[in-house]
């Protein structure tokens, strides 16, 4: 499969500005938005689904080629919790902080997520 051309030629992503300026830049950015920033949750839900919980992490990587390609004006991605490290790590047998790593230098153009549930009491 070829890979996409960008469909959008952006001034600058809010990754490229949190890598360039720090975190106090991205956070006055954002409060000067007035359109909605989208947040991508398909990697992170994907692992909820019986075929993402045998999809090896080289299958997710080349997907994330064209993702980024596809969507570059997302504000971030969110990537990682629930069932991902599971997902690696049982059913794949992967190592799951090497999935991750490997699937964020593909993708070097959004901020990314992680969803987390703090235990309860």
């Amino acid at each position: 499969m070829e890979p996409l051309q960008s469909i959008s030629k952006l001034e600058k992503t809010a990754k490229q500005l949190l890598d360039e300026k720090g975190a106090e830049a991205v956070s006055k950015w954002v409060l000067e938005q007035e359109k909605v920033l989208l947040t991508d949750t398909s990697f992170r839900d994907a692992h909820q689904s019986l075929m993402a919980t045998r999809m090896r992490s080289i299958d997710l990587i080349q997907a994330a080629q064209q993702y980024e390609a596809a969507v570059p004006q997302l504000f971030s991605a969110e990537v990682w919790g629930g069932a991902t490290f599971d997902t690696a790590y049982r059913f794949l047998t992967e190592n799951p902080w090497n999935r991750l790593e490997k699937f964020v230098k593909q993708c070097q153009i959004h901020c990314y997520k992680c969803y987390y549930v703090a235990p309860t009491q």
